[in-house]
């Protein structure tokens, strides 16, 4: 997807992904935030080699994210 600027995920451990899921996203241009407490398990995943820059945020707040039809949409 070009355009993406960042993507949250709620899952205290990383999925496994190929590492081609993301490999149109500028690295640079698209942040990853990541469950507190799980941003070394990220890094250390194939999530950390799709993404250089991972943060951490809380996922409490999680059911407050606008709705998907609420967000302009990047080109896939």
């Amino acid at each position: 997807c070009t355009g993406l600027e960042a993507v949250y995920v709620g899952w205290a451990t990383p999925l496994a992904i190929n590492t081609d899921a993301f490999n149109k996203v500028d690295k640079d241009a698209c942040k990853l935030y990541v469950p507190y407490g799980t941003l070394s398990a990220y890094k250390a995943s194939t999530w950390g080699e799709c993404f250089t820059d991972i943060a951490e945020y809380d996922v409490t707040g999680v059911g407050k994210l606008p709705a998907a039809t609420d967000v302009p949409m990047a080109t896939c």
